[in-house]
């Protein structure tokens, strides 16, 4: 399974972009690496085909973990986290900021990078 967005084509340098995921009842462990080297997109950073759906339910919303090399992060960014919403199969990555909310990393940002990401959550079915 690859990662995939809706929001342009990424290039990837060597061909590097690889999702693994273990399935066992209804929670899916997930984890992948992508080396960006361009893209003709804008929008948000969002792996848009993970492989199950979440509930629509509230409380299941779940962060995750990652690591994030050479991305252009806004003045005061303390972190970059993955993060899995209600009722879809996006991934999205979301800086958090010093004194500040959580914003969606955006191509317009920066579109070349290294990412090493992580997350479980719990599956619709």
């Amino acid at each position: 399974w690859k990662g995939a967005s809706n929001h342009g084509t990424p290039s990837f340098g060597n061909g590097h972009n690889y999702g693994y995921y273990t399935k066992i009842g209804r929670t899916v462990h997930c984890h992948g690496f992508s080396s960006v080297t361009g893209t003709t997109g804008s929008g948000d950073w969002i792996i848009d085909n993970m492989p199950f759906t979440t509930p629509n339910t509230q409380g299941y919303q779940q962060p995750g973990s990652c690591m994030i090399d050479g991305f252009n992060l806004p003045a005061g960014s303390g972190w970059v986290t993955t993060y899995k919403d209600l009722n879809n199969t996006n991934l999205y990555f979301y800086n958090s900021e010093d004194n500040g909310g959580w914003q969606t990393l955006t191509v317009g940002q920066d579109a070349a990078f290294t990412i090493i990401w992580e997350i479980t959550y719990i599956t619709a079915t």
